[in-house]
């Protein structure tokens, strides 16, 4: 459950990274703590099955239409994207995201790139949370930028 900053970031996201190892409660906080709209999740790692935790989260899910879903525990998640070749109602497969823009979205993207700014935020990173729920760390494109550069000097 990561990603690319710089990815999201060029299309005005701000991606939230999740620990893969959360439990039911640590993801629903998280998911609801930074209001995600969107969720891209692999279906399972290790002995961790995101797919189902989500569907106890939000078993509305099974009856959503695509970038659609309205769950009760879950209020701004609305797209699934399942990254796999499980085929889960209510999802819009990792394949299949490229396809679904069209010339309004690429116009959007295009007219973005002009518009973002060093100091907006991009990525908001949760603590472990071992001293209760996690914390989460909110980044800018120059916080990352001056990590990278700097860590490797270190």
């Amino acid at each position: 459950m990561g990603g690319s900053p710089i990815a999201t970031a060029k299309a005005g996201l701000i991606l939230v990274n999740i620990n893969p190892a959360y439990r039911l409660a640590e993801l629903e906080y998280a998911l609801n703590k930074a209001g995600c709209a969107a969720l891209i999740t692999a279906a399972r790692l290790k002995a961790s099955d995101y797919l189902s935790m989500l569907a106890e989260l939000a078993p509305e899910l099974a009856n959503a239409s695509a970038g659609e879903l309205r769950a009760g525990c879950l209020p701004d998640l609305r797209l699934v994207i399942a990254i796999g070749d499980e085929q889960v109602p209510g999802t819009v497969g990792f394949d299949a995201v490229y396809g679904l823009a069209g010339k309004v979205e690429r116009d959007r993207l295009a007219t973005l790139a002009g518009q973002l700014q060093f100091d907006d935020p991009i990525n908001i990173q949760f603590t472990s949370g071992t001293t209760g729920f996690p914390k989460g760390a909110t980044l800018t494109h120059h916080n990352i930028l001056n990590n990278g550069f700097s860590s490797p000097r270190r």
